[in-house]
């Protein structure tokens, strides 16, 4: 089972270069106040208001010659020395700093361990309601002392395995948690979701016993269309209903979040407290008719769901992201609905900010970034010949003019 590889490019388009172009010429026409009212307008703006600082970035990024190179290195099938199939359904991976590759498999409910030559190492766990053991699992972490944490969303609890993933402690929840945004040694930051009326979702800082150390605060779930059908209610998502998007920098411990229907990126700091929101002009991609025809698509028939589907109303315009990513050197990168075919590859655009929430460049990219860890960025393929997942690590190049 072989995957091409391919040496991926991002460049900067040249309608940035198109667009200075025709503003220089404009330029020259005007007089000298109308000129430098018009420099201004293409700075950046930051100020502070109530302690917050806001990055106003402008719709060109800073450095439209950075550019980054993936270059597939390692391709894990799943397979162990003896060819065997050890990794039928890879879910969730996570990577820790010596390049060991964790990867759920969710035929079994398992983790199974390769080091960072891909060779079989472990599995950790099995299905079922035992110490150490997991019915679904909805996230997982490796922590800087290279401890493992893992939610179990089905038994409803936290557990705890060492650096050589022997089980240590498990804790039960009172309310439902997903995902896991920040981790340290001695905390963990994760999402609650709390259900009476309706459903609400928090993020809080909890210890490893389980006890909360603080609340970031309610944010905004996607809000469903309800269809009333005797006893029952049948909930339906639009396509692109505006949420929030989190992601964490567990190096800094920072959260970034977004409620995705608007360019603004709030930032919190360690304790919690909201401390920068970084923003850019932004045109949402319009809403088409072939985009409610694969949403459709998507409910066979004689579904009941699809006489709902056909009377959802559709959004006139995309949401901003529906994805955000954090890379090992601490970037943050959005991910649009900004879509463009080349060569038969179809590629999406990628906003990246750095450390000062500058927007730095824009990226775009044949394929999904995953994550990043020391160099590296990990993601789950698809085999074109079986259909089969596997798990493809990538050396990471960041360039400026087309030098390192």
């Amino acid at each position: 089972m072989n995957i091409k590889k391919v040496l991926i490019e991002f460049c900067t388009f040249s309608k940035y270069g198109e667009i200075m172009k025709r503003i220089s010429i404009s330029l020259i026409v005007v007089c000298l106040t109308l000129f430098s009212c018009s420099k201004k307008s293409n700075q950046i703006h930051i100020e502070v208001v109530n302690g917050i600082t806001y990055i106003h970035n402008t719709e060109i990024p800073s450095n439209m010659n950075k550019t980054v190179v993936f270059k597939e290195e390692l391709t894990i099938t799943g397979r162990n020395e003896e060819d065997e199939i050890i990794l039928f359904q890879p879910g969730i991976f996570r990577v820790d700093n010596k390049g060991n590759i964790f990867i759920t498999d969710e035929s079994d409910q398992s983790i199974k361990v390769f080091d960072r030559t891909g060779k079989y190492q472990r599995t950790i766990g099995t299905r079922g309601s035992g110490p150490g053991e997991f019915q679904i699992i909805s996230d997982m972490f490796i922590l800087p002392d290279g401890k493992l944490i893992v939610t179990d969303n089905q038994n409803i609890r936290t557990i705890i395995f060492n650096r050589e993933s022997e089980f240590i402690n498990s804790y039960r929840w009172d309310n439902r948690h997903y995902y896991i945004y920040l981790a340290s040694d001695t905390t963990y930051t994760i999402s609650e979701n709390i259900r009476d009326e309706r459903e609400h979702l928090f993020v809080k800082k909890y210890d490893y016993s389980g006890n909360v150390q603080f609340v970031y605060g309610e944010f905004k779930l996607a809000n469903p269309t309800k269809f009333p059908v005797d006893n029952m209610i049948f909930y339906m998502y639009p396509p692109y209903s505006p949420r929030s998007i989190i992601v964490g920098d567990s190096k800094k411990d920072w959260l970034f979040h977004c409620i995705n229907d608007v360019y603004k990126i709030e930032v919190y700091d360690h304790n919690g407290e909201l401390f920068r929101i970084i923003d850019r002009p932004y045109k949402p991609v319009q809403f088409t008719k072939k985009d409610a025809d694969i949403y459709l698509s998507r409910f066979k028939k004689n579904n009941p769901r699809q006489k709902f589907a056909k009377q959802i109303v559709f959004p006139k315009k995309k949401t901003v992201t529906n994805r955000m990513i954090i890379d090992d050197l601490g970037n943050l990168w959005v991910e649009t609905f900004e879509k463009m075919e080349k060569d038969d590859h179809t590629f999406t655009a990628y906003d990246i900010f750095n450390n000062d929430g500058v927007y730095e460049t824009r990226v775009w990219s044949s394929i999904r970034p995953g994550i990043f860890v020391n160099g590296k960025m990990y993601l789950l393929g698809t085999e074109e010949e079986t259909g089969l997942k596997s798990l493809i690590r990538y050396h990471v190049q960041w360039k400026e003019n087309g030098n390192e």
